[in-house]
C-alpha cells in the first residue's frame, strides 16, 4: 500500500507538523518575552557613532573605506540601505533594533530545525535548544545596536546554510540546488571570521545526521566517514577557499593590518580556554540579573507549560493508530 494513501501515516505525519510548528511558536514567543525590553532602549555605544555618520551624513564613501581597510567588504550589505536611505538617527536606531531582534528570532527558529533534523525527530530536544539559544543573555537588549547589526544579517544567513547542508548530507540524492544555495550562503556569511570555525566544529552533527543507521561498527563508521568526506568536499574546502581569496583579495589594512591574522599562538589559545570558565559563568548568571526579572519569570512559566503541551502532542501523534475500515 502507498504510504501516502495510508490514513495512520497521514494522520502521524500531520501530527509531526503540528508538533513542529509548536515547537517553532514556542521560540518565537520565548524570544519575544525575553527580548522585548529591547526595544525601548535608545542608548548608543561602541561604534554607533561611526555608522550614525555614514548615514546622517550620507557618505556612502566613508563605510566603504572602513570596510576596506577592514579587508570584508561583504559587510557593507548590512549598513548600505541605510547609508543610501539616510533616515535620521533615532530612525536608525530603531529600525536596527528591529532587525536586530528579527535576526535572533530567526536564529533560534534556524537553530530549533536544524537540531530536530540532528536528532531525528526529537522536537522536544530540538525546542530545548531553540529556547536556549533565543534566551542566551548574551543575546539580550545590551547588544542591541546599529554597529552590531551585521552580526544578525550573516548568522542567520549561517544556519540557513547549515540547515541547508544537513539536508543535503541526508539525502541519498546530489541536491544540486540545495547545495548551491548552501554554498553560496556560508560563503557570504564566512564575512564573519568566527564563524569558520564554527563550521568546522559543526561538521560531525552534519555527519551525524546523515548515517543511516546509528548502531555502526567502526570498519563502517570508518567507510561512511570516507564517503561523507568525498561526497561534500565541496563544502569541506569552502572555509579555505573563502580565506585564502580573502587573503589575497581582500586584505587587511591600516589599522586592521593585524587583525584577525592567522597564527598559532599556544600560549594565548591557553590563556583563552584558562578564561573561558569565568567568562561563561559571568555571562550565565551575571548579566541576567541586569534583566527585568518579570520577563524572565514570564519567560520560565511560558516555556514549561509549552513544553509540557509539547510533549503531549508528540506522544499523541507518535502513538499507533488502529486501521480504518474501508468505506463500502
Amino acid at each position: 500500500m502507498n504510504a501516502h494513501s495510508d490514513p495512520g501515516s497521514q494522520l502521524s505525519n500531520r501530527g509531526k507538523t503540528s508538533t513542529r510548528r509548536t515547537a517553532v511558536a514556542l521560540v518565537f514567543v520565548a524570544g519575544l518575552v525575553a527580548h522585548w525590553p529591547a526595544l525601548l532602549s535608545d542608548s548608543i555605544m561602541w561604534d554607533d557613532w561611526i555608522v550614525l555618520a555614514w548615514i546622517t551624513q550620507a557618505r556612502t564613501d566613508w563605510m566603504f573605506q572602513f570596510y576596506a581597510s577592514y579587508g570584508i567588504t561583504p559587510f557593507f550589505l548590512v549598513d548600505f540601505p541605510f547609508v543610501a536611505l539616510s533616515p535620521t538617527a533615532a530612525t536608525s536606531i530603531q529600525a536596527a533594533k528591529i532587525i536586530y531582534l528579527l535576526g535572533v528570532l530567526a536564529s533560534a527558529v534556524l537553530i530549533t530545525l536544524i537540531s530536530e533534523r540532528v536528532s531525528r525527530g526529537d522536537v522536544l530536544f530540538a525546542t530545548v535548544a531553540g529556547v536556549s539559544a533565543v534566551c542566551f543573555p548574551a543575546l539580550s537588549g545590551e547588544g542591541f545596536h546599529i554597529s552590531m547589526l551585521k552580526y544578525f544579517f550573516f548568522i542567520p544567513l549561517f544556519l540557513a546554510g547549515m540547515l541547508m547542508f544537513v539536508h543535503v548530507a541526508s539525502s541519498k540524492a546530489y541536491r544540486l540546488p540545495y547545495r548551491l544555495i548552501a554554498l553560496l550562503a556560508l560563503l557570504l556569511s564566512f564575512s564573519l571570521n568566527s564563524l569558520l570555525a564554527l563550521f568546522y566544529a559543526l561538521v560531525p552533527a552534519v555527519f551525524y545526521a546523515s548515517l543511516r543507521d546509528e548502531q555502526q561498527g567502526l570498519r563502517s563508521l570508518i567507510a561512511d566517514s570516507r564517503a561523507f568526506l568525498i561526497r561534500h568536499v565541496d563544502f569541506l574546502a569552502l572555509p579555505l577557499v573563502f580565506w585564502a581569496f580573502k587573503e589575497t583579495f581582500m586584505p587587511r589594512a591600516g589599522i586592521y593590518a593585524r587583525y584577525n591574522t592567522l597564527r598559532f599562538d599556544w600560549s594565548g589559545i591557553f590563556h583563552a580556554y584558562e578564561r573561558l570558565v569565568p567568562d561563561v559563568l559571568q555571562t550565565t548568571f551575571f548579566v541576567p540579573l541586569s534583566l527585568p526579572f518579570a520577563s524572565w519569570i514570564a519567560a520560565a512559566v511560558f516555556v514549561i507549560v509549552l513544553l509540557w503541551r509539547l510533549g503531549r502532542a508528540g506522544r499523541r501523534a507518535s502513538a499507533p493508530t488502529s486501521p480504518t475500515r474501508p468505506a463500502a
